[in-house]
């Protein structure tokens, strides 16, 4: 799955809670911050933000919230928030040898193929959907030469 944007309801009274999003590395990213005054809320408003810049093709994504800086001045009733969703879009699974990502292995593969052998990057840049693991045709974790053999198997039916 491919995470897209995440949305939830928020009742606030408070200063500053940011959401933050983070992968496997626990390197946290803010993704909404309030700097302004303090935000007073009398029902619930939904909220939805688009983390898939940080969050898509990530193993592992956590989500949590935290309270900004408050001073002794003014007390609050703090932030409710409820029904969390977060939507993905699934990513279709292709074939070992569809280089091209049609869901067909035939002869429009074939340029694709010998780019991700002679070019990865020049490969990921054409084909930012594909996975460059579609031409390791052989399995062996590697994208090489041994795989030409097997990648014309595929296309001739042997």
């Amino acid at each position: 799955m491919a995470p897209s944007p995440s949305g939830f309801g928020r009742s606030a009274d408070g200063p500053r809670p940011p959401k933050r999003r983070s992968s496997a590395t626990s390197n946290w990213v803010t993704i909404w911050d309030h700097a302004g005054p303090a935000i007073n809320q009398t029902s619930w408003t939904l909220q939805s933000y688009d983390v898939s810049a940080v969050a898509d093709r990530q193993p592992n994504v956590r989500i949590r919230w935290v309270m900004g800086p408050t001073n002794a001045s003014t007390a609050y009733c703090g932030w409710n928030i409820d029904d969390i969703e977060i939507w993905g879009i699934q990513v279709p699974q292709y074939q070992s040898g569809d280089l091209n990502c049609d869901g067909a292995i035939n002869a429009f593969d074939i340029d694709p193929f010998t780019l991700a052998l002679t070019d990865p990057a020049g490969y990921a840049a054409a084909y930012p959907n594909c996975d460059i693991d579609l031409a390791d045709i052989n399995a062996d974790g590697q994208v090489n030469a041994f795989d030409i053999d097997p990648f014309v198997d595929l296309l001739t039916g042997e």
